[in-house]
Formats: C-alpha cells, sequence, structure tokens
C-alpha cells in the first residue's frame, strides 16, 4: 500500500529496486502495540511529509493480533485488526516474528541505514540495534550484511525486547529494573524524543541509557504517548534523524518525487 507520503506498507507492496538507478536509503518503522502499518502511516504522517525527499519509509505489521492499544479507540475503531510484537499465548509461534522482518528485510531495494519505532515497536527498534552489536552473528539470521547506522524511538519504554529468535510473552517482560551491563551498550547514533506528559517517561529515560550518550539526542515535546504532531516539534525530530543518519556515516541526498 503506497500512502503518497513516501511510505510503503509491506503488507500490500513490495518495495524493488530499479536497474541502473539509485533508491532512497530505507528506514524500517515499527508500530507502537496495539496498532498497525496503516494506522501508524497516519500516526507519522508529519515525519513522512518532512523526510521523504530523503528516505523511503517501510511499514509493516506486527505477527500477531492484538487488542487495540491505547489511545487507537474510537477514532480508528474501524480500522482494525490490529497487532503486537510480542506474544500472549505459549502456542503462538515465536518464529513468526523472525520470519516477517527477514522477509521484509531480504527485499531488493535501497540500503537499510535506520530503524524507527513507536512503543512497543521502539523497544523492538532498539533490540534489534542491541542484537546487531552483541549477537554472535550480528543481524545475518534477518539479512546477510544487515547493519542499521541510526535509531530513533519514540516513547519506548525500558526493557528492550532483546531476540527475534525467541519472541518473548506480553505480560512476561524482563525485569524492569535497570541492569548496567546495558549501560551505553548500543555504540550508535539515535534520537530519544519522550513526551514531557508520557506515563512512560521515566522508562523511557532508561531505555535512552542503552545508547552511547555522546551520539544521543535527547527530545522532550509537551505531549503524552504519542507521536508529536505540532510543526514545531515535529521538525525537532525530523532534524534529529536526518542529524542522526549524518552521524552514522549516511550522505544526505534529496531524491526527485
Amino acid at each position: 500500500m503506497s500512502s503518497g507520503t513516501g511510505a510503503t506498507a509491506t503488507t500490500t507492496t513490495s518495495t524493488t529496486a530499479h536497474p541502473n538507478s539509485k533508491s532512497k536509503p530505507r528506514i524500517l518503522m515499527f508500530h507502537g502495540g496495539g496498532v498497525s502499518a496503516s494506522i501508524f502511516t497516519i500516526q507519522t504522517r508529519k515525519v513522512l511529509w518532512k523526510l521523504r525527499p530523503y528516505f523511503e519509509f517501510v511499514f509493516l505489521d506486527a505477527p500477531w493480533v492484538s487488542p487495540p492499544g491505547p489511545g487507537v479507540l474510537p477514532v480508528f475503531a474501524d480500522a482494525g485488526p490490529f497487532y503486537r510484537w510480542a506474544r500472549l499465548h505459549e502456542n503462538e509461534d515465536a518464529n513468526k516474528l523472525k520470519d516477517k522482518l527477514s522477509a521484509v528485510l531480504s527485499k531488493p531495494g535501497g540500503e537499510w541505514v535506520g530503524v524507527l519505532g513507536f512503543s512497543q515497536g521502539g523497544r523492538l527498534a532498539a533490540g534489534l540495534c542491541w542484537q546487531q552489536q552483541h549477537g554472535p552473528d550480528g543481524l545475518d539470521m534477518l539479512a546477510p550484511g544487515l547493519e542499521f547506522k541510526f535509531a530513533a524511538l519514540v516513547g519506548a519504554a525500558w526493557p528492550l525486547l532483546l531476540t527475534v529468535q525467541d519472541a518473548p510473552m506480553a505480560g512476561q517482560r524482563e525485569s524492569s529494573k535497570w541492569d548496567e551491563k546495558y549501560e551505553a551498550s548500543i555504540s550508535m547514533p539515535s534520537v530519544h524524543c519522550i513526551g514531557k506528559r508520557d506515563a512512560v517517561a521515566e522508562m523511557a529515560r532508561l531505555m535512552a541509557r542503552c545508547f552511547d550518550k555522546e551520539q544521543a539526542k535527547m527530545l522532550e515535546p509537551n505531549i503524552g504517548h504519542q507521536m508529536p504532531l505540532d510543526d514545531r516539534e515535529n521538525s525537532e525530530l525530523c532534524d534529529a534523524i536526518l542529524e542522526a543518519y549524518k552521524k552514522g556515516g549516511g550522505v544526505l541526498e534529496e531524491f526527485p518525487a
């Protein structure tokens, strides 16, 4: 599904590089728990509008059906089904997450350069970054040679969703107590957008501590648990994403519409 905003929802449309042409670098987009790729496309519309000259944004639905998440109703009552990145039941196949990610990341197209995740999706994005640097084979089990340059997390609370090989159970999260072994354990440029009125703000600050603080950009817009929609606050987020991309070695290039 193409939204007209430089986004691709992988549920219906694949991303294919054109021969003899340069493709936009790609950012993988992880929606929050109890939402969907199509809803997240709407929630991030201002980010897409500002950054679409530089990146292709690839959205995907999480592998497991979910009740609607906080704030989804009544606005998106008719926009289901909704999805989650963590299992609710033991009989749900833990490999579905790995298989879904691998299918998307293995598609031909522009270079994968970053991840942007909101809430539960941000926990998964951070977990992938940790696994990239500390897993025995990085992220090769998803796509050979895959290496993200930066991460952008919005309202993403500690702890990490660490593995795609044994997807965690919702309600059986890792301990919320801070573990010093994760302090500055992810060395890459990162953006952390934490709303001043977000109920998970304290835990989101713990999540930020997983990343090298010298390469981290902290944003605190006057919002709750949501994407920033105010023009100024959205511009700050987009500018931080561009800066993180460049710090990670990316060369900013504007592509024709």
